[in-house]
């Protein structure tokens, strides 16, 4: 079987919060030994074991060493030999060095073989790709019975439009925000969708929700 590699990709989340390549062109001849080596490249952090493959967090940069993508690459053998018991199948995947001065800083792949609630919008089996924004030791602290915390209001200006809060509170996760309007809510069958996960009034964690079907096209 030709191997095909699937990519998700934070790339456009990346832009609002300041990331931008800036590409210039002049019209002039330059010194060559007085322009700096470009830093531009695609780098990989440490493969982690997926189904019969693996997933591998990866960082694009541009000439000047800005990250300009951050996404999860996917072996198309990670899509078999999952497993089929809805037990706790997560995978930790590490960023490469060059990811350092991300807001991100690790994910975790959950493999959620019949889905979750809600019927009917999330019951396919998917793939939960969430983008951390707080060190593990600080996600580790998140718990369920602090509900003071944990139910907090998030500043109006972190929240998207159309997003409202999940009706449950995870230990070391936080409160999912999903959108209202994702066609997963409106007769529309679930392929993939952004969620955003917030706790103490702080957003945790971005994540890519993306159904198994969806990547194995």
């Amino acid at each position: 079987m030709k191997d095909r590699t699937q990519h998700t990709s934070l790339s456009r989340i990346l832009l609002p919060l300041g990331f931008f390549a800036l590409l210039l062109s002049g019209g002039c001849d330059k010194d060559d030994s007085t322009v700096a080596p470009s830093k531009a490249g695609i780098f990989d952090g440490p493969p982690a074991t997926l189904g019969n493959g693996t997933v591998t967090a990866y960082v694009e940069l541009d000439a000047a060493g800005t990250p300009i993508k951050l996404g999860l690459r996917f072996k198309e053998a990670a899509l078999s030999g999952l497993p089929t018991s809805d037990s706790m199948n997560i995978v930790m995947v590490r960023f490469p060095s060059q990811a350092a001065g991300l807001p991100f800083t690790h994910s975790m792949v959950d493999w959620l073989p019949h889905g979750h609630p809600p019927a009917g919008v999330y019951d396919a089996p998917h793939f939960d790709m969430h983008f951390f924004l707080l060190s593990e030791n600080e996600r580790f602290a998140i718990t369920a019975e602090d509900t003071v915390r944990g139910w907090k209001m998030p500043a109006a200006n972190l929240i998207p439009p159309n997003f409202i809060s999940a009706p449950e509170l995870f230990p070391t996760i936080g409160v999912y925000w999903v959108d209202i309007t994702g066609s997963e809510f409106n007769g529309i069958p679930f392929t993939r969708a952004m969620q955003w996960g917030f706790w103490d009034g702080r957003q945790v964690f971005i994540q890519t929700v993306v159904s198994k079907a969806f990547m194995e096209q």
